[in-house]
């Protein structure tokens, strides 16, 4: 309910202990909180580039990260050895991705927060 509709109400109502000008005044006297429309595609981009940021600080040469299992293999002529199949497992990047990401929004709610805060405090 904005204030305009609380000071209509009074206006409509019958008066009481109070005079509906003082009731009005007082209505008048109480801050609305201010709403801060921030502009949404700039906060997408803003976090889609923060999201790359973070993937491209993965050190994606790192063969610890990735396991290979289930490999099989046949040994051909000259005793060359051929893989025929196997499995690759790359949970650790996927947690060092999730981690990053995790990080990633912690941080921008932290920022979100402190911009909250710098507000109020101007108001």
């Amino acid at each position: 309910m904005t204030k305009e509709n609380v000071i209509a109400n009074v206006q409509a109502s019958l008066g009481s202990l109070f005079t509906k000008d003082d009731v009005i005044n007082c209505i008048n006297m109480v801050q609305q909180p201010q709403q801060h429309k921030e502009d949404y595609r700039a906060f997408v981009r803003m976090v889609k580039d923060r999201v790359l940021e973070m993937i491209d600080t993965i050190d994606w040469s790192d063969s610890n990260l990735v396991d290979f299992d289930n490999i099989e293999y046949t040994i051909r002529d000259n005793n060359r050895i051929e893989i025929d199949t196997f499995d690759i497992d790359a949970g650790a990047y996927r947690r060092e991705i999730e981690d990053g990401i995790d990080t990633l929004f912690n941080d921008l709610w932290a920022e979100h927060e402190m911009r909250v805060e710098i507000v109020n405090e101007n108001n």
